[in-house]
């Protein structure tokens, strides 16, 4: 905020001469930042930031690479794409993202050596 003669004091006092005078406030609307990551960076990427009319409502939303998930954002909220109220403090939203886990092959030892075995034991790891 200022005033028409570049003063920015606020509130401000001024003497007014008999003659009258003109002052004029001058007004911005005030900006936030939206900043998004992807965690791990390698996961995914996460779109929608920059800077916005505090108040304003963005969209943001995270994009999966192949081969893992996106599982949510930073704050608890999975939707995706979802939007968001600007706060005039800004914020950070960080989208997660897991790997896809695919067993390739399965490997299984089978021990028998009781007479009447009633269970067995199958355990996956990858190799």
């Amino acid at each position: 905020m200022s005033w028409s003669d570049g003063d920015t004091q606020n509130p401000r006092t001024i003497i007014v001469p008999a003659s009258g005078s003109l002052c004029t406030a001058n007004f911005q609307q005030e900006l936030g930042t939206i900043t998004v990551q992807a965690n791990p960076s390698n996961g995914g990427i996460a779109n929608g930031g920059g800077s916005y009319l505090c108040g304003s409502l963005q969209q943001i939303s995270a994009s999966a690479n192949n081969g893992w998930t996106f599982t949510g954002w930073s704050d608890g909220n999975s939707s995706n794409p979802r939007t968001i109220t600007v706060p005039s403090i800004g914020a950070t939203y960080v989208a997660a993202f897991v790997a896809n886990l695919t067993v390739s092959k399965l490997q299984a030892t089978l021990n028998f050596a009781k007479n009447n075995a009633d269970s067995c034991t199958v355990k996956a790891r990858s190799i």
